[in-house]
């Protein structure tokens, strides 16, 4: 069965990420969804923290953190060839 829900940190509304739990997106046109499995969070991931943190003067722009993962295609939108969803 497919999960409906996926935890997603968030920046921007203070000094830390906040974990809360968000509906699992619907891929568009040209998109894929993945089901990361393993994550990473970078320098950039701390800079756009800070840079947003607005209990110190930065924007308080939410914003979803995470640009490093590895995990499985799950769904794939409109017009994507490649890559195949994973089965199993």
């Amino acid at each position: 069965m497919a999960e409906t829900t996926m935890t997603a940190l968030f920046g921007g509304t203070g000094p830390d990420w906040t974990a809360r739990q968000v509906p699992v997106p619907e891929p568009g046109p040209g998109q894929i969804v993945v089901r990361a499995r393993a994550t990473a969070l970078n320098n950039a991931d701390a800079s756009m923290l800070a840079d947003a943190d607005p209990t110190s003067g930065g924007t308080g722009k939410e914003y979803r953190a995470g640009y490093e993962f590895a995990g499985e295609v799950t769904a794939i939108g409109e017009g994507v060839d490649t890559p195949a969803v994973a089965s199993g």
